[in-house]
C-alpha cells in the first residue's frame, strides 16, 4: 500500500513542477515581449519626434533664404519641438548642450577631450 501512495505523490509533485515550470516560462515570456514593444512604441515615438523637428527647421531654413527674422513666432515651433526633446533626453544628454553629444569630463581634465554619441533609452511621455 505504500508503495501507490508513493507513486501517487510522485505523479501529483511531477504534475506540480511541470506546471511550475510551464507557467514561469510564460511569465518570463510575456514579460520580455511587453519590455520589446514598450522600446519599439518609445523608439518609434522618438523617431516621429525627431522627424517633425527635421521637418520644420527645414521650413525655416528655405523661409529664412528669402526673409528675414519678421515674424519671430514662427520659430516658437521650433523650440517647442526642441523641448519636447528634452524631456525625452537622458538625464546625461541634457547636461551635454546638444542632444546626443556630450564631452567625457575626465578626459577634459586629463587634456583628451572628445566627443561621443551618448545612446540612451529612457522613457518619453509626450502627447
Amino acid at each position: 500500500m505504500e508503495t501507490t501512495v508513493l507513486s501517487a505523490v510522485s505523479a501529483l509533485v511531477g504534475s506540480v513542477v511541470g506546471l511550475s515550470a510551464s507557467a514561469a516560462t510564460t511569465w518570463v515570456t510575456q514579460r520580455t515581449q511587453a519590455r520589446r514593444m514598450g522600446v519599439a512604441a518609445e523608439i518609434k515615438k522618438r523617431e516621429e519626434l525627431y522627424a517633425e523637428f527635421i521637418a520644420e527647421c527645414s521650413k525655416l531654413a528655405i523661409d529664412s533664404l528669402d526673409h528675414s527674422l519678421e515674424h519671430p513666432d514662427k520659430i516658437l515651433t521650433v523650440y517647442a519641438l526642441a523641448n519636447r526633446i528634452r524631456l525625452c533626453a537622458s538625464g546625461e544628454r541634457r547636461r551635454g548642450g546638444r542632444p546626443g553629444d556630450r564631452t567625457d569630463r575626465h578626459a577634459v581634465h586629463e587634456g583628451k577631450a572628445h566627443t561621443g554619441r551618448v545612446e540612451a533609452i529612457g522613457t518619453c511621455h509626450i502627447s
